[in-house]
């Protein structure tokens, strides 16, 4: 896990687990601590693990809060808060937690019996659920994948292909702990769009790798139709984002078709020719290549159910979101850009 904020949904999550403890069941949890940076800078910044911040992550986080993060009403930010004090989940004996590292880990995951893996692009945060702290509603994904191969691979840190009720799932893991050009996440993301015949829709939170821009502008010249749907005003380096969509948009001559939506879009997801999808925690940006991450891509051909439920969801925040005319219509602030490039391009 990334980010465990300590509010409502982090402390109901931490007494479902405490209370597994109990009746016997053992928990491994693995929290990385550059997620602070975020439990600290936004929302009510307070994280659920007590851990202290090296200096330069506590500098970074400063930064973060000034450059992104406008005050929160003092009524709101009070509603949102829970006690400062630490959970008996930490300290509980069947519990064993790691969270006061540097992991470079921005994988949101859970295995339950080494049977089920659940994955996605959600951090534990009620933001989610209820809205931030500014009444901006959130999108975001998860998959349930119950296959103990998926589970076990996972766990041992290998990419693995399953039969999975009819459809093919292949897991993708990126170890992460350095800016890699041969990424799994980053090779299986420029593979789907090398081999796109017809479409590929992509709900994404965050651009700025260059060769990713560069294959989706490749894409669309050779005639596959490229929608991309990400937020109006993202809650991090939006100036980065418009620059991308902006970049391209003119070099595709405004053919591609960018759809802004007043919503916060925290999504991982790209279907490409209406039957492969992409989900996970790997952003389109360099942050996701020198993470680790991981993710799934699922072919549906053969599972109707499945790809109706990810078609509907994607066509539903194009129908919500407003689409962007022209290049000319995406403005961005330059220097703000190059520095959320060079952020998200940093080793911390």
């Amino acid at each position: 896990m990334f980010i465990w904020r300590n509010d409502s949904l982090g402390e109901r999550i931490a007494e479902e687990l405490a209370t597994a403890a109990d009746r016997g069941v053992k928990i491994k949890i693995r929290k990385d601590l550059l997620g602070s940076i975020h439990e600290r800078a936004e929302e009510n910044r307070m994280s659920f693990f007590p851990h202290r911040q090296p200096l330069h992550v506590w500098l970074l986080t400063q930064l973060m809060k000034r450059l992104y993060f406008r005050p929160v009403p003092a009524a709101v930010l009070i509603q949102r808060s829970r006690p400062a004090k630490t959970h008996r989940l930490v300290n509980h004996p069947l519990v064993t937690s790691l969270y006061q590292e540097r992991l470079w880990d921005h994988s949101k995951c859970y295995v339950f019996d080494r049977e089920t893996l659940i994955l996605g692009g959600m951090n534990m945060e009620e933001k989610l659920t209820v809205g931030d702290v500014y009444g901006k509603q959130w999108r975001d994904y998860m998959v349930e994948l119950k296959h103990p191969v998926l589970a076990d691979a996972f766990l041992e840190g290998r990419s693995v292909r399953v039969d999975l009720h009819g459809a093919s799932a292949r897991l993708i893991l990126h170890p992460g702990d350095r800016y890699a050009r041969d990424s799994a996440i980053r090779t299986e993301i420029i593979e789907l769009l090398r081999n796109a015949r017809k479409n590929a829709i992509i709900e994404m939170a965050y651009f700025g790798d260059e060769v990713i821009t560069r294959e989706i502008i490749k894409a669309q010249r050779r005639g596959v139709s490229i929608k991309i749907v990400t937020s109006a005003s993202a809650n991090i380096q939006s100036n980065l984002n418009r620059h991308i969509l902006r970049q391209i948009l003119d070099q595709t001559n405004n053919e591609a078709r960018i759809y802004l939506s007043s919503k916060m879009i925290h999504s991982k997801v790209m279907l490409v020719d209406d039957h492969q999808i992409y989900l996970g925690s790997g952003n389109f940006n360099r942050s996701s290549i020198k993470c680790a991450e991981v993710a799934v891509v699922i072919d549906c051909q053969e599972t109707a159910g499945v790809l109706d439920e990810f078609r509907d969801s994607l066509q539903e925040a194009i129908s919500e979101s407003a689409e962007v005319q022209s290049a000319r219509d995406l403005r961005f602030r330059r220097f703000f850009s190059l520095t959320e490039q060079v952020l998200s391009s940093a080793r911390i």
